[in-house]
């Protein structure tokens, strides 16, 4: 838009570019959402600085050897990582330090102090229950983004296997029709999925054909067949097969780490609405309320005989 504005031509761009522009932004962004939470509101020293930055630093940097020594090599992933680990210390100091005064002064457990934190101070941290959900969500992009794995397997016939990365194998079994009642029919695929030469699951990526409303003619959709776990999910898309259906041909695609976008959205949404909730609608400000309504009966004076 600016160069359009400046010179009267437009820009087009594409993904390297914005990943060029975007991951730095983002990596330094993440950063001073940990570094905020340590710097004192115009009473930082470089004593202070020093000794709040040690602990979440320490963290990041013996975070990152750890990963690195188990394959996190990119550069931009690893960093973004280890801006991660920087924050989720910024925010684990925060808590214990909170948590410890709380208990010095009402003289309570660590549980039910940390607790009292959390109802006494909503804003604060379901803010920081946000950054932890930021954290996830960019960890996620950033390991399903750099370490993706996909390849198109074409012209398969039954039996044959695909190997896939972390121990997974595909073996396809057979093209097969089908006629629900809502569509005019569906061509599926059954593929046997192993994981360390284990059976784990049955893929079925599919080809729907529906009734079309239009004057287009038949209106068809992709059933994407999915097998999603806590470390990465395996799509397999069924992209064609021969006219004789012999031999098919799919889209597959190994990406780590999608459902923590996921829990972090979860997260997220838990964060603002514990932020946002009104104040004084716990349980025991609301009995509070209830009692202070009950009215008290006051016996009317009598008179004093004349």
């Amino acid at each position: 838009m600016v160069a359009e504005a400046l010179r009267g031509v437009r820009v087009s761009v594409g993904p390297p570019f914005y990943n060029q522009v975007s991951v730095p932004l983002a990596i330094a962004l993440v950063f001073l959402m940990g570094a905020g939470p340590l710097i004192a509101w115009r009473r930082s020293s470089w004593t202070s600085l020093r000794d709040n930055f040690a602990g979440p630093l320490a963290v990041a940097a013996a975070g990152g050897v750890v990963l690195a020594l188990l394959g996190a090599r990119k550069p931009a992933v690893l960093l973004a990582l280890v801006a991660c680990l920087f924050v989720a210390g910024t925010l684990g100091l925060e808590f214990v330090r909170a948590t410890r005064v709380r208990m010095a002064a009402a003289g309570e457990g660590p549980w039910t102090s940390l607790a009292a934190l959390l109802v006494g101070n909503r804003r604060r941290y379901g803010g920081y229950l946000v950054h932890l959900a930021i954290l996830l969500i960019v960890a996620g992009v950033a390991v399903s983004g750099g370490y993706r794995y996909e390849v198109d397997w074409t012209n398969v016939v039954p039996g044959q296997a695909l190997s896939l990365p972390h121990g997974y194998q595909l073996v396809y079994e057979g093209l097969y029709e089908r006629y629900p009642p809502h569509m005019r029919g569906a061509v599926y695929a059954e593929l046997r999925v192993l994981r360390d030469g284990r059976p784990v699951a049955f893929l079925r990526p599919q080809k729907q054909f529906h009734v079309s409303t239009d004057f287009e003619g038949n209106d068809v959709t992709t059933g994407v067949a999915l097998l999603s776990t806590a470390a990465r999910d395996l799509y397999v898309v069924l992209t064609g097969w021969s006219e004789d259906g012999r031999t098919a041909s799919f889209r597959v695609d190994v990406n780590p780490m999608v459902v923590w976008l996921w829990v972090g959205g979860f997260v997220l949404s838990l964060g603002a609405g514990w932020a946002l909730w009104p104040a004084g609608t716990s349980p025991a400000a609301v009995r509070g309320r209830v009692r202070e309504r009950v009215p008290v009966t006051v016996a009317a004076p009598t008179r004093e005989p004349s």
